[in-house]
């Protein structure tokens, strides 16, 4: 994973293009890519190893329905902890992080501490899983559960417009 204090990485239409295509299909050949962006092979190489390297790809993987697997229960879990204590904290993030249930965690804002997007087969498996897991995991305070009754969207791509893009590419690549 890259790291968050890395400055901005310039890109260019090209960059973009291969972003684009790969999010579509991360399975795609450097052959099908260089002729998905209109750059020949070796170009799209380098450019993929640059964005690699600088953390714009973070990796690659498959998108799996959840319900097809039998997790017919999404929620998000806000989660206030009694103290804030740093090696307690550690612990509790690393017992979280290790739940086969947990898809996503995050340290938030406001008025809870932690947000997990957990799964479930149903609500008496999520029930259990609250009670007999989270409920039981040292320092959790509060928590409360917003069920996904359905989604619109769920992407995690990152948008590009002219306007928000850095300065144009001073030709550092091919």
């Amino acid at each position: 994973m890259a790291d968050q204090r890395t400055p901005p990485f310039d890109l260019d239409d090209f960059d973009r293009r291969i972003l684009t295509a790969l999010r579509a299909d991360g399975r795609l050949t450097i052959v099908e890519l260089s002729e998905r962006v209109g750059l020949s092979q070796t170009p799209v190489r380098k450019r993929l190893q640059a964005l690699e390297g600088a953390g714009i790809i973070d990796g690659y993987a498959a998108r799996i329905n959840r319900r097809a697997l039998g997790a017919g229960v999404k929620a998000f879990l806000e989660i206030k902890l009694e103290t804030h204590r740093h090696e307690h904290a550690a612990t509790l993030h690393e017992a979280l992080v290790n739940l086969q249930q947990v898809v996503s965690l995050f340290v938030v804002s406001g008025s809870a501490d932690l947000l997990l997007e957990v799964t479930a087969r149903d609500l008496e498996d999520y029930d259990r899983f609250l009670i007999d897991t989270v409920l039981k995991l040292p320092m959790v305070k509060e928590v409360r559960t917003s069920f996904v009754m359905r989604t619109f969207k769920s992407d995690d791509v990152v948008k590009w417009s002219p306007a928000t893009d850095a300065a144009p590419n001073s030709g550092r690549r091919p």
